[in-house]
């Protein structure tokens, strides 16, 4: 997802700072670990740097890949497992590195950019820990919880697609519920819309995908989440095309939810911008001798069909969309 999933390797915030400067303080270094371990992703990636306090410029030293990288023969990453969130951690993994070059402009060293991955399967129930033994034998690590993936609460009854339809006209809202994912304390929700689209004799199925929810907390272990039927509607007239295509159909929606690690939660809430001029920014991290995060993300699909009269409603309300059925 990608909000959460919206976390970028390059955004990793270490900019807060203290005013308890030594200006001729020794030169030190500080390691920086950040991985958001996925459990529906094929590849792990973590990024292993260095933050540093010296007496060059610090622009110009920042554009120096050996500024911030640590040599890769002399260090090891590491991916551990506490199988059940209980017991003894085992190792794994021993993550390779790799170098990209997709690393944006900026202060920083660019566009490469030096990665460590693991194509190791997650287990939703297991507790992971990341470990980077630096040159000198040191360890800085983090730890996280897994997520498991959503699921339907089957105490509520499935969503009635017509009531959305009929009265998208005014603003009903249609309540989405499901059953909360195990250690999930931060939420992306999407809501992706299924269809085929044939131009001439080629057929292609498609989704449209609409942000419902973003960086969002429940309080409770039957979520709900709020559906404007107006707005769902205006939505897909806004983002789909009325020209280029023969016909079009409906197949079905997908209440898609991302649930995020309490490390994740506590990273997002604690650097979200300040609105005082004044504030003083915390600066979050649950790495163990070292600055960054390691949290876990997993997501969750559930299908809903559409009840009778859903396409008739819509195409009365905007046939220039081309729904046939």
């Amino acid at each position: 997802m990608k909000n959460l999933w919206f976390l970028a390797f390059g955004c990793l915030a270490l900019s807060a700072c203290s005013t308890d400067v030594q200006l001729n303080d020794k030169y030190t270094v500080t390691p920086v670990v950040y991985t958001v371990l996925d459990a529906q992703a094929p590849v792990q990636m973590v990024r292993f740097e260095r933050s540093y306090l010296g007496t060059n410029n610090a622009y110009l030293d920042a554009k120096q890949v050996d500024s911030i990288y640590y040599d890769t023969t002399k260090t090891k990453v590491l991916l551990f497992e506490q199988p059940n969130g209980t017991g003894n951690w085992k190792q794994v993994d021993a993550m390779r590195s790799v170098v990209l070059n997709n690393k944006p402009g900026g202060t920083f060293a660019n566009p490469a950019q030096l990665l460590y991955f693991s194509k190791t399967p997650l287990k939703a129930n297991s507790n992971y820990k990341v470990q980077a033994i630096l040159p000198d034998g040191k360890l800085a690590e983090g730890i996280t919880t897994g997520v498991s993936a959503v699921t339907r609460n089957t105490l509520k009854p499935a969503i009635n697609w017509s009531s959305i339809w009929q009265n998208s006209s005014t603003p009903y809202k249609y309540p989405f519920r499901f059953a909360a994912p195990k250690n999930a304390k931060i939420y992306d929700v999407y809501l992706r819309i299924n269809y085929w689209e044939r131009k001439g004799s080629v057929q292609d199925t498609l989704s449209l995908t609409w942000q419902i929810a973003k960086s969002r907390t429940f309080g409770s272990s039957d979520p709900s989440i709020s559906v404007v039927a107006r707005d769902l509607f205006q939505f897909m007239r806004d983002n789909l095309s009325t020209t280029g295509f023969t016909s079009r159909g409906y197949i079905n929606c997908d209440l898609v939810v991302s649930g995020g690690s309490q490390t994740l939660k506590d990273y997002i809430e604690i650097n979200a911008p300040s609105e005082s001029l004044s504030d003083v920014h915390p600066n979050y991290t649950n790495i163990a001798n070292g600055q960054g995060l390691v949290g876990f993300k997993n997501t969750g699909y559930l299908e809903y069909n559409a009840a009778n009269g859903t396409m008739d409603t819509l195409k009365k309300l905007y046939p220039e969309l081309g729904f046939t059925f």
